[in-house]
């Protein structure tokens, strides 16, 4: 027997890496089909390129094929595409190239029937024998367009359920199945975050858009109540905790709150006897003066109780009357913005003035409590809070987006002394000055701030 040279030996050991890589031809794996059904929506946009991403289009027909390739025709200039910049009055068709997910067809009939989005196309086979699909768009748009982000989240844990892309001026579906939570029904979708509104799939979408899964619990809610405790009061500087009692047991109890929301461990102490609740003056010198509702959350319930924060006491004679009870206000000015900022709060001055803000000492006094509250507003788009008595002035605001803080402090209903208000028609936050200082007051207003009159009193 004749030894193999050793260019054959090379030339057998070439022929057997190539030939490895290549499948093998299973001629009956694949079933015969008399219909190719694809489903896309392409987008063709004059000086852009055409999409050739695999999942722009799909296949249905029965699992046997998928997009194997993609490629665009140039009908009018008879060419390929590629990556050149589609043009305006010029007519393209796509050619899809499928293949069979497993084995090889070699032999499909040329009389197979194609649609794409349920529209007659052609069926061919290209140089290598895969079936290929070819149809005509036509000509691109002048332009993309506009469209929104549609997103479905639960409403309760504000989770992404799913999102859409939706033209401007249409609607958006209805999912077609409706999203589970364990141990919770779902009710409906809605266009509030707060759920109460009911969202419309008949409105056209005109902007991005978040729907919202409201959800029921299938738990038994209990009822709990505030068993000592409830409607106390605290005086900002004090060094004594606030102790409230519920019903609830505390091996059920989730989380405190204060406002809705949810306090640190840190702020507060719990002990068993149903649920005993300890909040520490710490964490009370930080709340601002007026009402408060503290929270108890259980997993199967809840219960609120009242606190209500007074202002720090000082001892004031007025000339004319018995002795009022008072609290320095601070005032604070914010280099950065130019904002000037007003509290009774020590522990709050204290830490703005370690953020950066400017402490100008005391403005005025204010009794610590009056039949004339002053409303305590910020605005969390400029940045900026905003002071008044009048009630509809602070309903307006919040309407507009303004958040309500709570009642700043009092006014006198003396009226002994006035705290006079500037507004600044050329600043975007820090816009309003108080003083009881008649000469800045009259100063602010020769160099171009609007005098405002009283904003309200304080005391001697």
């Amino acid at each position: 027997m004749k030894k193999l040279s050793k260019k054959l030996i090379v030339s057998l050991l070439f022929l057997s890496v190539l030939f490895s890589n290549i499948p093998l031809i299973h001629v009956h794996a694949v079933e015969k089909i008399n219909s190719i059904t694809l489903v896309g929506n392409p987008l063709l946009v004059a000086g852009e390129s055409a999409p050739e991403e695999l999942s722009t289009f799909t296949v249905n027909s029965g699992d046997k094929y998928s997009v194997f390739d993609i490629g665009w025709f140039d009908i009018t200039q008879d060419d390929w595409v590629g990556k050149s910049p589609l043009i305006s009055n010029h007519d393209y068709a796509v050619y899809i190239t499928l293949k069979p997910n497993t084995g090889y067809d070699f032999d499909i009939p040329t009389n197979v029937s194609a649609t794409i989005n349920g529209n007659p196309a052609r069926v061919d086979k290209d140089g290598n024998d895969f079936t290929r699909v070819f149809y005509n768009f036509g000509k691109p748009s002048a332009s993309a367009p506009i469209q929104h982000d549609v997103l479905f989240i639960n409403g309760g844990d504000a989770s992404l359920i799913s999102g859409v892309i939706v033209n401007d001026g249409e609607k958006v579906s209805r999912p077609t199945t409706n999203p589970t939570v364990a141990n919770y029904t779902f009710d409906n979708w809605y266009a509030d975050a707060r759920m109460t509104i009911p969202f419309d799939f008949n409105t056209p979408i005109t902007s991005n858009i978040t729907i919202f899964a409201k959800f029921i619990s299938n738990s038994v809610i209990l009822t709990y109540t505030i068993e000592s405790g409830d409607g106390q009061s605290f005086t900002l500087g004090g060094t004594n905790n606030i102790v409230i009692k519920a019903s609830g047991d505390l091996a059920k109890l989730t989380a405190i709150k204060v406002d809705g929301t949810t306090l640190a461990g840190s702020n507060y102490k719990t002990e068993s006897g149903n649920t005993v609740l300890t909040l520490l003056n710490s964490y009370l010198n930080t709340l601002s003066v007026g009402n408060h509702t503290v929270t108890f959350v259980y997993n199967d319930g809840s219960v609120e109780a009242a606190l209500k924060v007074l202002a720090a006491q000082n001892q004031s004679k007025d000339e004319t009357g018995p002795t009022v009870q008072t609290a320095d206000m601070y005032r604070l000015y914010n280099p950065n913005s130019g904002e000037h900022f007003y509290t009774a709060n020590v522990a709050e001055k204290d830490n703005l003035v370690g953020l950066g803000w400017i402490y100008e000492g005391i403005g005025w006094k204010a009794p610590k409590e009056s039949n004339t509250p002053v409303y305590r507003l910020y605005n969390p788009n400029a940045g900026d809070h905003h002071y008044t008595m009048d009630a509809g002035e602070k309903d307006h605001l919040v309407s507009v987006g303004w958040n309500y803080e709570g009642i700043g402090w009092y006014s006198d209903d003396a009226k002994t002394v006035p705290l006079y208000r500037q507004y600044n028609p050329n600043a975007i936050a820090g816009s309003h000055n108080y003083t009881t200082n008649k000469a800045e007051n009259d100063y602010l207003a020769s160099v171009g701030w609007d005098a405002e009159g009283i904003g309200w009193y304080g005391v001697k």
